[in-house]
């Protein structure tokens, strides 16, 4: 079993705490002999199947796709959910409530919240 790290593709351009904790955590799992690949969609040789793992990292609309993908085609993934915003909490929860109402509105319409 390989483990494939994904996250989203402006993921380097934007260094921070997920930049750090996917190459920190890399680093440690291949140190105790496990095989962690970075995902990548262009290498067509290495894309993960049903009897590896993927590791999302982040949990919004940039990585909704993928982990969409790998559900239909029965290929094993956790999500670490992180999540960042400017905004304070208060305003995330209007922000949250406002689209239960435009939800029932605009069918499948999604935000970075929901």
């Amino acid at each position: 079993m390989k483990i494939y790290f994904a996250t989203y593709q402006a993921l380097l351009m934007n260094k921070g705490g997920p930049t750090y904790k996917i190459f920190s955590l890399q680093k440690n799992l291949l140190k105790l002999g496990i095989e962690v690949h970075l995902y990548n969609m262009w290498n067509l040789e290495q894309q993960p199947t049903n009897k590896d793992l993927v590791h999302l990292f982040t949990a919004n609309l940039n990585t909704y796709p993928l982990a969409r993908n790998l559900q239909v085609a029965g290929i094993p993934y956790v999500v670490n959910p992180i999540f960042f915003s400017n905004h304070k909490a208060g305003m995330i929860r209007k922000y949250l409530s406002l689209e239960k109402i435009a939800g029932k509105l605009l069918k499948r319409s999604y935000s970075d919240y929901t």
